[in-house]
């Protein structure tokens, strides 16, 4: 038939299904491709481009007991503050959320992620005895989280979003600044002092200076003697 013998309304649907032989021609390839990568990447022939390894928090030892600030300390500005946030309960999306207003503060947010348990509670700032401050200094955003100790070295602190966590557990306008004494909570156990034992670490007996006693010159008798 010869083209120009058709009618406009032939030619519109002539041209319509050419474009959607086309427009699906396109899809069926781009599936084929799609469909053949994912057996190639499935049977291990093709690595997977989107695989990296998931990171945890290091597992640390946690005091059960809420750590006391040390005496006479004083809170330190946000932008010396380095933390991680992570979410404990089943929120999506509020670990980016926090860890988004901490920056806007200034702190050093290193991870966003998700905590292996489950807190029951608003949360908990983690901190060794290096970042003890530093959680005190984040319990002002944070008024109804506990400050917990662990044994990590460095001064970073986590901020434990839990099951409890909502609009009213995080201060989001306010003056913050450094240099404000920080009072200790009432419910807070102060570190404990070492023991004799403790400080004689390795069975050496350890004299205080002023009761070190000097021993006979030449020429002087033991009392006993």
């Amino acid at each position: 038939m010869n083209p120009q013998a058709l009618s406009p309304r032939a030619k519109r649907r002539r041209r319509l299904q050419q474009r959607q032989t086309v427009i699906y021609g396109l899809l069926i390839a781009g599936l084929a491709v799609a469909a053949a990568f994912a057996y190639l990447v499935f049977s291990g022939t093709v690595p997977s481009p989107w695989t990296r390894p998931i990171t945890m928090p290091e597992k640390i030892e946690t005091s059960e007991t809420m750590e006391c600030p040390p005496e006479g300390a004083y809170s330190v500005a946000f932008g010396s503050v380095k933390a991680n946030v992570f979410n404990s309960s089943n929120q999506q999306g509020i670990a980016v959320s926090v860890a988004g207003t901490l920056r806007e503060y200034g702190v050093t947010v290193a991870e966003v992620g998700n905590w292996p348990k489950f807190l029951r509670t608003d949360g908990q700032l983690q901190a060794g005895k290096a970042g003890i401050v530093a959680a005190y200094t984040l319990q002002q955003v944070f008024p109804t989280m506990q400050v917990m100790i662990d044994d990590r070295e460095d001064a970073s602190v986590d901020v434990i979003l839990g099951h409890t966590y909502g609009e009213q557990s995080l201060i989001k306008s306010g003056d913050f600044p450094a240099g404000v004494e920080i009072v200790p909570p009432a419910e807070c156990v102060p570190e404990e002092e070492p023991t004799e034992d403790e400080l004689n670490d390795g069975g050496e007996d350890l004299v205080p200076e002023d009761e070190e006693t000097e021993a006979p010159s030449d020429g002087e008798e033991d009392a006993e003697a």
